[in-house]
């Protein structure tokens, strides 16, 4: 068990007050949060949730133990934020949308330098996103879109 990530899904079920928009915000399945909470429970012997099928509320062990995970999870927080900010280089998930035909001619020639600077800092993000690209559809109201892969690493698969 991951004990941060499952601390992370405890906070997250307390402030949403459940399990479904916890794991809406965390991008992950609802059985898994629920897994995440219970292996907590588990770890500590100790039951942290009021379960209903309405409501969630805590016990005072749950209480107690949410307090000091908050405050644990913020400095872990600050700690990677003062890391993150020391060096000039940027990070976090780019999203573009644009004709294929654009991304072909003027975004594709620059990715292979930025996905070098992606892999060497946060792993392989882009390259996975990328290798997802062509698989993807969208659709809104009676119009199908497909997307098109513009470039992928030699790493994908």
């Amino acid at each position: 068990m991951d004990q941060f990530a499952a601390m992370r899904a405890f906070v997250k079920v307390v402030e949403t007050g459940g399990f479904s928009e916890a794991s809406r915000q965390l991008d992950l399945a609802v059985s898994s949060v629920t897994r995440q909470v219970n292996s907590l429970e588990a770890m500590l012997n100790t039951q942290l949730l009021n379960r209903s099928t309405r409501s969630i509320t805590l016990t005072p062990q749950g209480r107690q133990y949410y307090e000091k995970v908050v405050r644990i999870l913020q400095d872990v927080e600050e700690a990677n934020a003062c890391v993150m900010e020391s060096e000039d280089i940027p990070r976090g998930l780019l999203k573009v949308s644009m004709p294929v035909a654009f991304g072909r001619l003027h975004v594709a020639p620059i990715l292979p330098d930025s996905a070098a600077i992606s892999r060497s800092q946060t792993g392989t993000a882009i390259e996975r996103w990328l290798s997802q690209f062509g698989r993807g559809r969208a659709r809104y109201g009676n119009s199908h879109w497909q997307s098109r892969a513009l470039w992928c690493h030699p790493d994908c698969s």
